[in-house]
């Protein structure tokens, strides 16, 4: 589930017991950006599957925070 920061602004909460980093979402007027890919493939998933729950603009960029694993393995 999705938290919501402010009106275009929402995170998922990292997840410690299974190495998953916070993951962010800003959106704009056309688009939106994610912040950090995650730690695999499905933790992508996860995340762009309750992105698809709310009405906003479709994710088309995304900006890794940092080079350590948990935040980009999932740009695969």
């Amino acid at each position: 589930m999705l938290n919501q920061l402010s009106e275009t602004i929402y995170y998922l909460s990292n997840q410690n017991d299974k190495e998953r980093p916070t993951l962010g979402l800003v959106c704009g007027d056309n688009y939106s950006l994610v912040v950090d890919a995650g730690n695999s493939v499905q933790h992508a998933r996860d995340f762009l599957h309750e992105i698809e729950k709310l009405n906003v603009p479709p994710v088309k960029y995304v900006v890794i925070t940092h080079a350590h694993w948990d935040h980009f393995l999932g740009m695969n």
